[in-house]
Formats: C-alpha cells, structure tokens, sequence
C-alpha cells in the first residue's frame, strides 16, 4: 500500500520575540505538521539522505518489533510516499547509510539485536536494497554509525551495545565486505554516541551519553580504528542523547548533552585540543533528545529537544551565538528521534519527529526579521497593549488591500481567524474581544496584501 505524508493544513505557528539593543526583534517561524503518519509499533530510528538522486531527501526507518525497515520518497514538497519495505529477523534497533562498496549509490546497515550483528542492504539507487551480508559485532548491538574511522577512504562501521557498554569497529575494504571488529572499551550502559574530531587532529573520536554514569564519555581515535584516553565530562542525572556543532561560533565544536532525571540539557565549550567546558544548563521537563539547526538563518546554531513520551514535548531554542540559548515555543509533539534537515527546498530546515508508531513534519516557511524590512507600505496600530477586555487593530493602507488577522495563543494553538477587504481608502479596523480568553500571552498573524507580519500583546 502506498501511503503518502501530506501536509496539513492547520498551521502551527512557532513565535518569538528577541530582545536586541533594547528593542524587541520578531521572528515569525510558521511550520505545517501533519497529523500522523503511521508507522509501524515501534520504530526505533528514522535517517534522511537522497536515495535515488532526485536532489530530494528520503527518509527511511527501523521498526524493532515488526522487524523490518520502511523506504519512504520524498516528493520535494514536505510530503513523502512509502514505495517499499523489507522484513527480516533481528529486532532493527538502529540504522545508517553510507556507500560501503564505492560504486556510487548509497547502502543501508542496520543493526540486529538478537542477532548480535549489523546486516548490510545493498542499494541499486532506486529505491530497492539487497541484503548483502550478516557481520558479526557485540552483543545485543543497539547503535549503528558509518564513518571513516582510519582514513583510508573508505568506509568504516561502528556498533554499540546498550547492555554490555562496548562499541566494535569493523574497518571497510571498501568492497562491502569488513574485517574483524574492533573492540573498545567497557561502558556503563551507554546511550546515544557520535562521531567527530573533537581535538581536531584529523581523526575521528567518539562521544557517547553515558546513561548511568551521568556523563558524556570522550574517546580519541588514534587513526587506524582504534581508540584510546577514555574520559568523563560530567552532566546531569540520565544522560539520554547528545549533538555536537560550534554553538559558540570560535571555530571548535561543541556539545550539548540531554538529561532525563534532571530534566535539563547542558552545553558544554570545545577548546579544540578535546577538553570540554560546562558552560550553561537549561531546564526543560522532559528532555530526551536534541539536534541542531540555524532555524532563523542568523548564522548562529539553534537546538530542538523532544520529550518522547508526551504532548506538547518538542521545543525549538534559539542560539545567542556564545554557547547560551533563549526557548521560543513548544511544538505539539513529542519525539524519540529529531531530524533537521530542507525536507520541502525552501531553503530552510524543517523538523521530523519520531514516535513508536508514526512520523511527524513540521515545515517551516520563510523567516522574516520585522526591523530589517524595507520600510512597508501600511502602518499598523495594535490598542491598548496589554489589553483587558477589548482591542483595536488599525491598518493603513496605501491602496485597498485584502487583509487576514489569526489570533494564537502561545502554543501556536489558531484561536480564531478575520478576513477582510480594506476600505477604498486603505482604512481596516478590527474590534476584538478578549473576555473569554485566559490571561497571558498572545499573537496575531496579520496579512496585508502579500506582506505578513507578527505581534504579540498580553491579556490581563
């Protein structure tokens, strides 16, 4: 059956308003979510990467009790179509996708858990992969990673096992076949693990969120696979998930680390010779994953942390570009696994969320900064502000123009919508009344010709 991820047409609106050289800066970040698209029981983790060379990016997911894995189309748009699957035995706990036999179109590896072992999918670049090969690796594997571990060109595997704590290497030939795994050291139920070069000696290190030792544990590859000087940076209770980029903008990267029982997540400066400096921690109730995005274009990395087990639990913050973050809104879903990437071309990155049994897509449409528009041909009053009972909005118009305002409240929730023409003098005015809503803070969406804007006011 072909399922196709649609966007919906109900819009989730995702505001904020940053205070700049005492004056208040709006962002107005609009993204459309789908309702749900359902996916198995229990998917495990979802990867994006272009599969058949359109310039578009695919998604493809793991399901750990259906056994299989699910290749979903991406149709440039923000929607995507299910165009195959592939079952199999061995509880597919994670996955990832690389070129493992250099011949230019992108293979899978998914790691088996009771199989002890990642199992190779050929691809043919149509959206049709061939199982290839069983490799051994630790018990129980729960983590896959494709990278080039001894830079040799050609691509490597690194598994880690949940329940025995150690990651194997199994370094490429570059022919889809590996040689035997490598071992590393012994960890205490580890979480997530990345891979970057943290003190930048051009070889690859890993960083992994040690869920029982509440830390982030730091190895340094030493060029042929190996790796070595294991040590703690110590982080909130629970350590679930981790992302590394160059929050604070010195050219060194950097890594913020989620906390379940501290219901937190930490950032932590790279100095680039693989130390490591707490710089801040922000509370959030419910924190299991995050990942990284430049969601205003600012040129400075901004983060999204999802709470996989309730609603609303995804919240997008704004990088200050010194290593600190300011929240904006919580998006209306919850998420053990966060992608961010262009999913619909527009040149901005979009968010896909993850449950055990759907996929979630919040596109993001066009970022406008308010002071640096070129002066608009309206003028727009917004009395009193804050408000109690009754508020005017009042539009000027050079020329008669179709007007809309939508009235949200701070979860982006659409309370209400007006549309309008102006007068023939270019005159609106819109006597709003407030009583039945709570106090606190609002938003209007106001559109004028084709021209949008944001403001906020506080109900009292």
């Amino acid at each position: 059956m072909n399922l196709l991820l649609r966007k919906r047409k109900h819009a989730f609106l995702l505001l904020a308003f940053i205070l700049s050289q005492g004056l208040f800066s709006q962002y107005c970040f609009h993204f459309e979510r789908d309702g749900g698209f359902a996916q198995g029981s229990e998917l495990t983790q979802v990867i994006t990467d272009d599969f058949n060379k359109d310039g578009v990016l695919d998604l493809v997911t793991t399901d750990l009790f259906e056994e299989r894995i699910t290749i979903i189309k991406g149709l440039g748009n923000g929607s995507f179509s299910v165009v195959g699957s592939y079952s199999f035995t061995g509880e597919s706990r994670s996955l990832t996708s690389l070129d493992f036999d250099n011949d230019g179109i992108l293979d899978l590896a998914v790691a088996c858990g009771n199989l002890n072992a990642i199992k190779l999918f050929k691809g043919a670049g149509n959206f049709s992969f061939t199982p290839s090969s069983l490799l051994p690796v630790n018990a129980n594997p729960s983590y896959v990673i494709a990278a080039d571990f001894n830079n040799d060109q050609k691509i490597d595997i690194a598994s880690m096992s949940y329940f025995i704590g150690t990651i194997s290497v199994l370094l490429g030939n570059g022919d889809g076949t590996f040689n035997t795994p490598l071992s590393t050291t012994n960890f205490i139920q580890p979480g997530m693990f990345q891979v970057g070069d943290f003190n930048e000696d051009q070889k690859l290190d890993f960083a992994l969120a040690s869920l029982w030792q509440d830390s982030i544990a730091v190895m340094f590859g030493v060029g042929d696979g190996n790796f070595t000087n294991l040590h703690y940076i110590p982080t909130g209770h629970r350590t679930t998930a981790l992302t590394f980029a160059d929050f604070d903008g010195n050219g060194h990267l950097d890594l913020v680390a989620t906390n379940e029982g501290t219901n937190d997540f930490r950032v932590y400066l790279g100095d680039g010779a693989g130390g490591f400096i707490h710089k801040c921690t922000v509370g959030r109730l419910g924190v299991d994953m995050v990942n990284h995005a430049d969601f205003d274009k600012d040129g400075k990395e901004d983060l999204v942390t999802a709470n996989g087990n309730s609603f609303p639990g995804m919240t997008v913050f704004l990088g200050n570009g010194d290593g600190t973050f300011q929240p904006l809104i919580m998006l209306n879903s919850a998420g053990s696994c966060i992608l961010t990437n262009d999913f619909d071309l527009d040149g901005f990155p979009d968010i896909i969320s993850s449950l055990p049994d759907a996929l979630f897509i919040f596109l993001h449409c066009n970022t406008t900064r308010i002071n640096e528009f070129v002066q608009p041909d309206y003028t727009l009053t917004i009395l009193p502000n804050p408000a109690n009972a009754n508020q005017t909005i009042q539009i000027h118009t050079a020329q008669q123009e179709t007007v809309q305002v939508q009235l949200l409240d701070i979860s982006g929730r659409l309370i209400n919508t007006w549309q309008m023409n102006s007068q023939p003098n270019g005159t609106t005015e819109i006597n709003i009344q407030l009583e039945s809503l709570e106090n606190g803070i609002y938003f209007y969406l106001i559109k004028i010709g084709n021209e949008s804007t944001c403001r906020k006011f506080i109900k009292e």
